[in-house]
């Protein structure tokens, strides 16, 4: 990854990363769905979770931990929502509207 100066064309800043960093789609072996209904975001899990939904920008929105059906309220956009569970850990975009 490389930030290059708009004005100079001069490369500002450069890291080497190993690995690309991006949103997952659901695996299965989670046991995990997320959906939206009615403007929010549902979570449906077997087992105990902790999800966290972002902005676009990075900014928590909401946060609630518990078990088979967890509802969070949040505004309409575009949302990232990690899911944590012991079995292994869940993120995905989703559009709330």
């Amino acid at each position: 990854v490389m930030m290059i100066d708009a004005n100079t064309g001069v490369v500002v800043n450069a890291v080497c990363a190993d690995e690309i960093a991006a949103v997952e789609n659901i695996d299965s072996d989670t046991n995990v769905s997320i959906t939206t209904l009615n403007g929010n975001i549902v979570v449906n899990t077997t087992s105990e979770a902790n999800v966290m939904v972002y902005s676009t920008n990075g900014s928590l929105m909401g946060n609630a931990r518990g078990m088979n059906q967890i509802t969070i309220d949040t505004p309409e956009g575009i949302a990232i929502v990690k899911v944590v569970t012991a079995q292994g850990v869940v993120v995905k975009k989703i559009l709330v509207q």
